[in-house]
Formats: C-alpha cells, sequence, structure tokens
C-alpha cells in the first residue's frame, strides 16, 4: 500500500500502558499518527513523550521492530479529501503544534476516567481540558492531535478534545486495513 499524506497510522504494540491504553479503551489500538508525505519521504507526525513531532516512517518502523507483537494498520479517508489541501497548507498548520508537549494527565486520568464511565454507565464523561485549553497549553495525546487536523481541514471532530485512537479506528468514513 503506497502511503498517502491524511492517511491514519493505527499502532498495536505491547507493554504496560499500551496494555492499559488497549483496556480501556476496547480494542488493541494505542497509539494513532497521520501521515504527511513531503520532499519524498514520508513522515508520521504524532505525539509523542518528547511532544509533537515528525518521524521518518522508516525509522518509526525501525524503533517498533523489536516488539513481536507489532501491528500496523492503515485508516484512510473513503472519500480522497486530503487532496484538496495543499502540503503548503497541511505544514503551515502542522510546524505551530510542534512546540507543543505530551499531556501525561490526559492520558492516565482524563482518557481512564472517560473510557470507565462509558463501561460503567453507558456515556463518556470528560473532564479534561477544552479544545482551546488545549490550543492554548500546546498538550495532546495522539488521538488528539490527529483528530485536530480532521477538525481543522474538514470540521470533523468538533470533540476532538476528548478524542482517542479508538475515536478514529471506529469512523465509518475511514476504512481501516493491515498494514504489511
Amino acid at each position: 500500500m503506497q502511503l498517502q499524506t491524511g492517511d491514519i497510522l493505527f499502532v498495536d504494540t505491547e507493554g504496560i500502558v499500551a496494555s492499559s491504553i488497549d483496556w480501556f479503551q476496547g480494542n488493541d489500538l494505542n497509539h494513532v499518527g497521520i501521515i504527511i508525505v513531503a520532499n519524498g519521504k514520508t513522515w508520521v507526525f504524532e505525539a509523542i513523550d518528547s511532544g509533537n513531532a515528525y518521524t521518518d516512517f522508516e525509522d518509526y518502523k525501525k524503533r517498533l521492530a523489536s516488539d513481536e507483537d507489532l501491528n500496523l494498520y492503515i485508516g484512510r479517508t473513503k472519500e480522497n479529501i486530503w487532496d484538496t489541501i495543499s502540503l503548503d497548507d497541511i505544514e503551515c498548520f502542522a510546524k505551530p503544534l510542534t512546540d507543543g508537549f505530551y499531556n501525561y494527565l490526559n492520558l492516565t486520568v482524563w482518557q481512564m476516567v472517560k473510557y470507565t464511565t462509558l463501561k460503567i454507565f453507558g456515556k463518556a464523561l470528560w473532564i479534561g481540558k477544552t479544545e482551546e485549553e488545549i490550543i492554548k497549553s500546546k498538550s495532546y495525546i495522539c488521538g488528539q492531535l490527529v483528530m485536530r487536523f480532521f477538525n481543522h481541514f474538514f470540521g470533523w471532530y468538533p470533540n476532538w478534545g476528548d478524542g482517542a485512537p479508538v475515536d478514529l479506528f471506529t469512523d465509518n468514513r475511514i476504512e481501516v486495513t493491515k498494514f504489511n
């Protein structure tokens, strides 16, 4: 599969944090990034522990190669909407986000409350930051960052601030396939 700008990289890894995310969200996908093809290279733009960053896709695969249980999936919108957005516009939007940092409080508390209340009461309770507060603080987790891209360019996910990988994975506007 040829990766395209706007594709979503879904990651299923192992480890204590990954397994916790899997359990709370109710699926095996614990990380996402958005693919950006530029200057002859394929990049993953993602929220990682060092902040929001571009990672060369080949380096990304090497970094995860030691995980024997690694599974990668690609989500692509069913309609070819990313062709309408210029690479300059994407880079202008992404560049200021690289000043951001990873929001561990969101991951370790707010997302757990969201998915625990969803499991217990059938309705998710969000006690985390609003979208405006996230933008001001520049603190993201992976699902929020990717969903913010889609909201910015297409108006999808107006409540991207409480977003997680499972929200993207279960969206019927996105077709997901295993990446080999």
